[in-house]
């Protein structure tokens, strides 16, 4: 496994420190831990703020709601029920990518 040199700012430094000695764990361990688990969420972030960038520059398609409903309703051939199942879950989809798309905006505003 690679080593990685880490600067950490004093108040972190002693709250991992706390950490592993009442844990019985390493700092390594929760640093690890700690990375692993929210990389994730970095990498959504800067996905979205490069989709957002491409969107208002123009470099990528975007459709609304209702093109992509009607066309997947189109290509799916489902029944009526099922195609009200599908609209309210696009919908769902639009809704939670809006709010991404909105914290993304407003996290880049703020950095």
């Amino acid at each position: 496994m690679p080593a990685v040199s880490l600067r950490l700012p004093d108040e972190v430094f002693n709250r991992l420190e706390d950490l592993a000695k009442l844990t019985g764990r390493s700092k390594t361990f929760y640093m690890i831990k700690a990375i692993t688990d929210h990389i994730d969420d970095l990498e959504d972030l800067f996905l979205a703020e490069q989709r957002l960038i491409n969107a208002r520059a123009g470099k990528s398609k975007t459709h609304t709601l209702d093109e992509v409903e009607r066309n997947l309703a189109w290509l799916i051939k489902i029944d009526d029920e099922a195609q009200k199942d599908l609209a309210k879950l696009l919908s769902d989809i639009w809704n939670l990518n809006m709010q991404y798309s909105v914290t993304c905006e407003t996290w880049a505003n703020i950095h």
